[in-house]
């Protein structure tokens, strides 16, 4: 089967890494939103909440989108439902659900499948200019020749 263009799924281990990291990552959001507090720091950490949202959304989502690259934009659509449904369980859990959080965990996933995209298309911008086919490059990098 013959492709247009090359996206890390050529590579067997590239994407089953990123793809194991995708799970690793979605363990982590989970724990990290869902898991009870006894009790939150006094201080205020609004803002740096808000930042955590944003960077690990943004992480899942990219790793997400690269390693099912099929997926396009649908990843971020992914993203939005497991957020939404993050601040919908929270009040079950003795958290507190926010709007605010889903607006970050929505701009972090926007950021993550945007990265994405970008380095899928610099990956096949440069393996297009270099005059290799897909299929080519690929067997150079593992080093066979068939």
């Amino acid at each position: 089967m013959k492709r247009d263009h090359i996206y890390p799924h050529d590579l067997p281990a590239v994407v089953f890494a990123l793809r194991v990291t995708a799970f690793v990552v979605t363990a982590v959001i989970l724990w990290g939103t869902l898991w009870p507090t006894v009790s939150m720091p006094t201080v205020n950490i609004t803002f740096s909440d808000k930042v955590w949202h944003v960077l690990a959304f943004w992480i899942w989502a990219g790793v997400v989108a690269l390693g099912w690259p099929s997926l396009g934009w649908r990843a971020l659509a992914g993203a939005a439902l497991v957020g939404a449904t993050i601040e919908l369980v929270q009040p079950l859990v003795g958290r507190q659900a926010e709007l605010a959080d889903l607006g970050a965990d929505l701009l972090g996933a926007a950021l993550g499948a945007w990265s994405a995209r970008r380095l899928l298309r610099r990956i096949a911008t440069r393996r297009s200019v270099s005059g290799m086919s897909p299929q080519v490059a690929t067997e150079r990098q593992s080093g066979s020749t068939s």
